[in-house]
């Protein structure tokens, strides 16, 4: 991970190649800043603001990154302190050299390592870089004449960090971490010196070597929990530091008027970020929780935060974790203002929400798009207990903590958007509320199912819940317990702050005093013999659907429970069942391939719409009942019209994967689907803008068909033909010079 000096792009290792993201906007990052991209972070799709129809998602990914050869596989890159050039080590031993930002490939030439390049570092006039290899040595490269300079030597084991002194010219000194022993070489012409060589100061593995601006001193870190500060030239120990965590990565924070000494910012095994004192040995600041939630079941030593790059133009710290996340945190009070999620694994559900209750969308209509804004999101569940909250605006995240198994499903409230439910392996349902601040918090818990929740619905007063246990639970909300939270521990962590907390600052969150309620069930049926698949509530929660592997639909009353009737006629399991907004119907989608429409008052079989190759596994009414939207287990999503039962179009944009998750944004403007791929693409409803485009089209055409008819009655031959030779309209010039020809003969 690297981000550029300015700040806006960050650069991202992608196994064959590196993926450019645009830091502000979240969106893949394109050769030409002009034209706009389809949005990417890894594995977040959205369709391009921009109409252009001519490029698809796969086209936009290639744009926005930096493709290896199949069999190059990249192992380490590192912008240049200039910004202005990438230095790429590749499974191949080859070294590629490119110009940034325009990405151009300079040059490439052998690195004469005989194992893979572990790591990079490049000196601070940007021509020198030194690479550090797998088979026990390092070598400096002279980027200008695309050569090897130096050979370092004389060590045993694999390199894990490398850097150079910062001021070469007075100290020409290139230092290493290979494995638990500290190196330094000394560099003259032709030639180089191991002059330090330290195996017994770290006791594990060192994995960070950092150099202070002014040269003076070195910092030393490592597994064995202890940060060692060094002089740089000569070198001897000042301070050895113990920090209390296995240290994955650090940075030497730049002085400040406020500040004296050497401070490091350190991350590793705990999750935490904390700022020291390395020359006093204190301890200045530490995050009050993990950033980066310690990996579970694992043993001591665990690296959290793997990686870590200080960012001036930000004035923040680009940190990376074991999960594949990458987390912005400002320097100076170490709190996280954006994160990027880079792998989602399966995505098993995803739903629209708002930060803005029904009530408050009239009163901030103008002042903010309700659908498009810093005030839409997406909610993700993966194969994870936490749920991923993306802004829409910017694709950032924010993981949300409370379960403690897999969560399986998502609903969202009929009028309030700013209120979701999650169900859970862990047996328990979750009412969740978004906030103004970017976050979500837990304000209700259901707990009473005996085995894992796959199914749940909202309703505007009820929660409906169905387990593999076979029953379906009604439970009661209201609008006091979707706000009442108890906050007595948010009144004593205030009291109990301190009057120095500029200095040991405790970010107290609101959201981790609260206290959920705990919600009443007002009634248990045995809905299926079968796993139920999916829930769902009609308007004005007269009705509920649930829908099960058993191959049946049961119509349930939403007061009672009591069975209303048996939906028949589907030869495999139905994975999915939505009410109509509008009509007294109900759509199916089943294993069998096909979607089902039933007429409620009949309880009996409309219509059947075929067109899928495989098992249908969702479905959502669009434009109002009008239309259908299916995802498949080939990858497929499928535009119906419900009128004529056709398919109006498919839409492929997942690699022939399960796409279990579909959602119709609030305005009906979007469309989110999610899938095994870990794919979440966000398509956008395009069709008044090609309505519009078309009806453009056909009145310039009908403007210049009576511009030419008007010439050729006026027998203005000349502007005629000149005329249809600018449209590029052979046929009618053809039909002018006749014309001409006709009408000099009479």
């Amino acid at each position: 991970m690297n981000i550029s000096k300015d700040g806006e792009h960050l650069l991202c290792d992608n196994i064959s190649n590196i993926a450019v993201v645009d830091v502000s906007t979240g969106q893949a990052a394109k050769k030409n800043p002009n034209v706009t991209a389809t949005i990417e972070n890894k594995d977040i799709v959205s369709l391009p603001e921009n109409d252009d129809e001519d490029e698809g998602p796969e086209d936009a990914f290639k744009n926005a990154r930096i493709e290896m050869d199949e069999a190059d596989g990249v192992t380490s890159f590192k912008l240049s302190p200039d910004g202005t050039k990438l230095i790429i080590a590749t499974k191949t031993l080859l070294l590629k050299l490119y110009s940034w930002p325009d990405r151009t490939l300079i040059k490439q030439f052998r690195s004469y390592h005989r194992a893979h390049i572990t790591c990079l570092d490049w000196d601070l006039s940007s021509t020198l870089v030194v690479s550090g290899s797998a088979d026990q040595t390092a070598r400096v490269w002279d980027t200008r004449r695309s050569c090897s300079t130096h050979s370092l030597r004389d060590t045993v084991g694999v390199f894990g960090c490398v850097t150079f002194h910062s001021n070469l010219q007075e100290n020409p000194y290139v230092y290493a971490g290979v494995m638990t022993v500290l190196c330094a070489w000394k560099l003259s012409a032709g030639s180089s010196e191991l002059v330090h060589k330290f195996d017994s100061a770290h006791f594990m593995n060192i994995t960070c070597i950092e150099v202070t601006r002014d040269g003076k001193h070195l910092v030393s870190c490592g597994l064995d929990r202890i940060v060692i500060l060094w002089n740089a030239a000569p070198m001897e120990q000042v301070k050895v530091v113990m920090v209390g965590q296995a240290v994955g990565a650090a940075v030497v924070l730049p002085k400040t008027d406020e500040t004296e000494g050497v401070s490091v910012l350190l991350g590793g095994e705990t999750g935490n970020l904390s700022i020291w004192r390395v020359d006093s040995g204190k301890e200045v600041l530490r995050t009050p929780k993990p950033l980066v939630e310690p990996i579970p079941g694992d043993e001591r030593g665990s690296l959290c935060i793997t990686g870590m790059m200080l960012c001036p133009a930000l004035k923040s710290v680009v940190v990376s974790s074991y999960d594949n996340n990458i987390l912005f945190v400002h320097t100076e009070h170490l709190k996280l203002w954006k994160m990027f999620c880079g792998y989602n694994e399966q995505v098993l559900a995803t739903i629209f929400v708002t930060s803005l209750p029904a009530k408050k969308k009239k009163e901030k209509k103008e002042k903010c798009n309700v659908d498009g804004g810093d005030h839409s999101f997406l909610v993700v569940a993966t194969n994870s207990s936490q749920l991923r909250l993306y802004r829409l605006s910017d694709m950032s995240c924010r993981l949300l903590h409370g379960h403690t198994d897999g969560v399986m499903a998502l609903a969202k409230h009929p009028h309030l958007t700013d209120v979701f439910a999650s169900s859970s392996r862990d047996e328990s349902v979750r009412v969740w509320r978004v906030t103004d601040d970017f976050d979500a918090v837990c304000v209700a818990v259901a707990s009473g199912h005996t085995h894992r929740v796959a199914a749940i619905a909202l309703g505007m007063d009820i929660l409906i819940s169905g387990s593999k246990d076979t029953c379906i639970k009604r439970w009661l909300i209201n609008e006091e317990k979707l706000t009442v939270i108890k906050k007595e521990l948010l009144e004593e962590a205030k009291k109990k702050r301190s009057k120095d907390a500029a200095i040991k600052q405790e970010l107290i969150s609101s959201a981790d005093a609260m206290v959920p309620n705990s919600l009443v069930c007002a009634a248990t049926q045995v809905g299926h013999e079968k796993d139920i698949n999916c829930i769902c509530v009609a308007p004005k929660d007269k009705l509920v659907a649930t829908a099960s592997e058993d191959r049946t639909i049961k119509v349930w009353s939403g007061d009672r429970l009591s069975l209303e009737g048996t939906l028949r006629g589907h030869k495999r399991g139905v994975w999915s069942v939505q009410f109509s907004p509008v009509d007294k119907l109900l759509v199916s989608s089943s294993a069998d391939g096909t979607l089902a429409i039933w007429l409620l008052e009949s309880m009996t079989l409309a219509k059947t719409l075929s067109g899928h190759e495989c098992g249908v596994l969702n479905v959502s009414w669009l434009n109002r009942g009008l239309q259908l939207v299916s995802t498949s287990a080939s990858g497929i999503v499928k535009i119906w019209e419900v009128k004529t039962s056709t398919c109006l179009d498919s839409l492929s944009a997942h690699d022939e994967q399960r796409v279990w998750a579909v959602d119709v944004s609030h305005d009906g403007e979007k469309i989110v689907t999610g899938g095994e791929d870990s794919k979440i693409i966000v398509w956008r409803d395009v069709t008044q803008t090609v309505l519009a485009k078309q009806a453009e089209e056909k009145q310039r055409i009908e403007s210049e068909q009576q511009t030419l008819a008007n010439l050729m009655r006026e027998q203005r031959w000349a502007e005629a033909l000149v005329f249809t030779l600018k449209l590029d309209q052979p046929f009618n010039s053809l039909k002018v010079m006749h014309r001409s020809l006709l009408v000099r003969n009479d």
